[in-house]
């Protein structure tokens, strides 16, 4: 991945939501949070995203 990759990250928990995105940030890459499956898939541009980093175990 580039320097610039897009790397969404998908959780329900705000806490962990905000450490990944700490992390991906001090890698150098950009991220994008959602906190819900529908959440990312009403995003629209989402072959802009390189990678995504997803809860397995989510509420349904």
């Amino acid at each position: 991945m580039s320097p610039s990759s897009l790397i969404a990250i998908v959780d329900d928990d705000m806490a962990i939501r905000e450490a990944l995105d700490d992390l991906v940030k001090s890698l150098g890459h950009e991220s994008k949070l959602f906190d819900t499956a529908e959440a990312f898939l009403g995003y629209e541009p989402r072959s802009s995203i390189d990678c995504m980093v997803v809860d397995v175990k989510m509420p349904a």
